[in-house]
């Protein structure tokens, strides 16, 4: 009798300057078997294996010479539920994938930007309940409706920065304004630099001062 199960495919994501990321394959959407990511300069930076969009069994995490620096075992969240059979939503499954997505950004960094991703991860789930989210441009980032409101990435120069699209309206100093639109941002080195009150101040208030992402569509169409 022949699967239903479509043939996995092989997915690569590259870091801006063309150079390979990571390497892959899905199956159904969701990442499978082994993975491996890397820096700019081509050496391993972590490998591991997935099952169904969770990782599994040993991960590694590599030095900046490509030697083996530490080596996780992981276990599937999945063993530890209580089966389900209740029929889920496809938005449910959808973030579900997504999630797994940014679980696997997350996972890709040094286990000193891991932690600050997983942070400041639990931080913007805790203040945004019910926003979307996905890897977006290459970094995870968390919607209200179809408006960007918060997001992060691993920079080259180390460092992870916490990016707020309507940052500006926030009027903090302690955010750095980017670009030519509203943004501004911060960095976080290491866990210990996060503040909790602040974090949780400026993520209440993006949730709800949005970014016009709809006046800067315009003035690019009357541009174009």
């Amino acid at each position: 009798m022949p699967s239903n199960r479509s043939p996995s495919k092989k997915h690569l994501q590259y870091h801006r300057d063309g150079t390979v990321w990571a390497k892959g394959q899905t199956l159904n959407g969701l990442a499978t078997g082994y993975w491996e990511w890397f820096r700019k300069d081509g050496t391993r930076m972590r490998s591991g294996y997935f099952e169904d969009g969770e990782q599994v069994g040993e991960w590694t995490t590599y030095d900046q010479q490509g030697r083996v620096y530490k080596v996780t075992t992981m276990r599937r969240k999945t063993e530890a539920e209580p089966r389900r059979t209740k029929r889920r939503s496809t938005e449910h499954l959808k973030d579900r994938a997504a999630m797994r997505s940014i679980a696997a950004y997350d996972a890709a960094q040094s286990p000193v930007e891991a932690a600050v991703c997983g942070k400041v991860r639990d931080e913007i789930e805790r203040a945004l309940p019910d926003a979307t989210s996905k890897v977006w441009h290459g970094s995870p980032v968390w919607f209200v409706g179809d408006t960007p409101v918060a997001g992060y990435n691993v920079t080259a120069k180390g460092g992870v920065v916490l990016l707020f699209w309507n940052g500006q309206a926030l009027a903090d100093r302690a955010l750095e304004p980017i670009g030519k639109f509203k943004a501004a941002q911060t960095r976080f080195t290491e866990v210990s630099q996060l503040k909790t009150a602040p974090l949780r101040r400026w993520l209440k208030k993006a949730g709800t001062e949005l970014w016009d992402i709809s006046s800067v569509r315009k003035q690019r169409k009357r541009a174009t």
